[in-house]
């Protein structure tokens, strides 16, 4: 048999505990990179916000920044998770040309 200033404690510590576990929801985070003209930085940045709005748990930044082919090698060396580029980039990059 508790006292009542005993058990005011131990709910104050369990409702505590709780709101903590309960509000330890993880999101996805997920970097994009775009070029900073109108069309491209409009579609990854429509892109991003529909995944957005039908995924709560996931998050996606768009940086408009840097040209295409560092967005291809900073997604090789994981730097970015997301990008959109052209077939023929990717197969002047394969041969060594860009």
């Amino acid at each position: 048999v508790f006292s009542s200033r005993t058990r005011t404690k131990f709910v104050a510590v369990a409702a505590a505990a709780i709101m903590c576990v309960s509000g330890a929801e993880a999101k996805d985070f997920y970097k994009m990179s775009t070029i900073s003209l109108p069309t491209p930085f409009a579609i990854n940045t429509t892109f991003a916000k529909i995944v957005q709005k039908y995924n709560k748990d996931i998050e996606i930044q768009v940086n408009a920044t840097g040209a295409a082919p560092r967005h291809a090698l900073d997604a090789a060396n994981g730097k970015t998770d997301l990008f959109f580029g052209a077939p023929s980039l990717m197969w002047l990059m394969n041969k060594g040309v860009a």
